[in-house]
C-alpha cells in the first residue's frame, strides 16, 4: 500500500504528517520559545550567552539591560530632576527646564539588534484592549534568597508595562548581578525604560536586602495628542522614580523572570519561587480584571509560572520544580 505522505513535500512525524519545511532540528544550545507575539520560534537558550554576545560583552562595548543587550553608550541614568521624553518615536533625556541633555543614537545595523523578551525565562502577560487607558499597575513581592552559586549570572525580576506591538517597556526592576547600573553579588532595584531603538534609561541603582518587601508601581500621569506620560517607581524607596513623557500607550502588563549567563540551577535565587502578589491593574474608570497567561520559555530546572486563577491577582515565578 502506498504512503500518501511519502512525497518530497511531507514527512510523517510522531505527531502525524507535517510539511517538510515545518520540521526543524533543535540543537542542545537552542530552545523552542513562544515569543511575545504568540508565535513559536527556535532561539538560542535565553539564559545562555552566545559566543558572539560573550565576545561583545567582554569588549566592554555592550551591556545587558532588562530589555536585552544594548550598546553601553546608549544606556543613560536619569536623576530625580530629569525626565525622559519622546518625540517622533525618539527618546531623549531632558532636564527640569526641558533642555535636552542626552540625545541617544540610532543603532540600526549594530551587531546586536534589540530583542524584547530575549532572556525571559518564565513570565505571565496580558494585553488590555479597553477604551480607557491603564492608569496604574502595582505589584508587591519579596526580595528572594541569594543564589547558592556566585557566578556571572544576571537576574532581573520585574513587573512591566509594554506597548503593542512591543516597542517600549517601562519596568520597576529587582536585579542580582552586574548590569549597566553596576551591582554585583547582591540585590538592588532601579526603574527602567527601554525602547526598540536600542536606548535604555534608568534611575540610579539602590541596594536592598533579602526579605525586603517591594512595591513596584507604574502610574499614568498625563495624556495628550503627543502621547501618554507615565511614572515608574518602587513605593517608599527614594531615588527610584523615573518619569517618561509622550510615549505610545502602554497596554501589556507583564510579570517576569529574566536571566542571562545561567550555567546551572544553583545560579537562580535560593528561594523556590517568588510570588508577585497584590497585583492591582486599574484604568481611568476603575479596576481592570486580570487574566494573565503564563509562558514557560526555559524549563531545564523546573522553572515555570503559576497564575492565581481565582482573583487573578498573584503570579508565582518558580526557579525550580514544585
Amino acid at each position: 500500500m502506498s504512503d500518501q505522505h511519502s512525497g518530497d513535500d511531507s514527512v510523517v512525524t510522531p505527531g502525524g504528517p507535517r510539511m517538510r519545511s515545518q520540521v526543524r532540528e533543535v540543537s542542545s544550545s537552542e530552545a523552542v520559545t513562544r515569543g511575545l507575539d504568540g508565535e513559536l520560534e527556535i532561539r538560542p537558550q535565553p539564559h545562555l550567552l552566545t559566543p558572539r554576545l560573550s565576545s561583545l560583552l567582554d569588549s566592554g562595548d555592550f551591556v545587558i539591560t532588562p530589555g536585552g543587550p544594548r550598546r553601553k553608550e546608549l544606556v543613560h541614568t536619569v536623576h530625580p530632576d530629569e525626565t525622559v521624553t519622546s518625540e517622533h518615536s525618539i527618546s531623549r533625556k531632558v532636564d527640569a527646564t526641558g533642555n535636552v541633555i542626552a540625545q541617544p543614537e540610532d543603532i540600526i545595523g549594530s551587531e546586536v539588534q534589540p530583542t524584547f523578551g530575549r532572556g525571559w525565562i518564565t513570565y505571565a502577560s496580558l494585553t488590555y484592549s479597553g477604551s480607557n487607558p491603564i492608569s496604574s499597575f502595582s505589584t508587591t513581592w519579596t526580595v528572594p534568597d541569594p543564589p547558592a552559586t556566585q557566578a556571572k549570572q544576571l537576574i532581573y525580576l520585574f513587573s512591566g508595562l509594554q506597548d503593542s506591538p512591543v516597542g517600549h517597556i517601562l519596568q520597576p526592576v529587582l536585579q542580582w548581578g552586574v548590569s549597566p547600573d553596576g551591582g554585583g553579588g547582591f540585590w538592588a532595584v532601579a526603574s527602567w525604560f527601554v525602547d526598540s531603538g536600542g536606548n535604555a534609561f534608568k534611575s540610579p541603582l539602590i541596594n536592598v536586602n533579602t526579605g525586603d518587601t517591594l512595591i513596584g508601581l507604574m502610574t499614568l500621569t498625563g495624556q495628550s495628542a503627543s502621547g501618554f506620560s507615565y511614572k515608574c517607581e518602587f513605593t517608599g524607596i527614594n531615588g527610584t522614580s523615573l518619569v517618561v513623557n509622550n510615549v505610545s500607550q502602554l497596554v501589556m502588563p507583564v510579570e517576569t523572570l529574566e536571566c542571562y549567563g545561567i550555567q546551572g540551577c544553583g545560579d537562580y535565587p535560593g528561594s523556590r519561587f517568588t510570588a508577585m502578589t497584590s497585583i492591582s491593574l486599574r484604568s481611568t474608570t476603575g479596576a481592570i480584571s486580570t487574566s494573565f497567561v503564563p509562558v514557560n520559555a526555559v524549563t531545564d530546572c523546573g522553572q515555570h509560572c503559576v497564575v492565581d486563577s481565582a482573583p487573578g491577582n498573584a503570579v508565582e515565578l518558580w526557579y525550580a520544580g514544585g
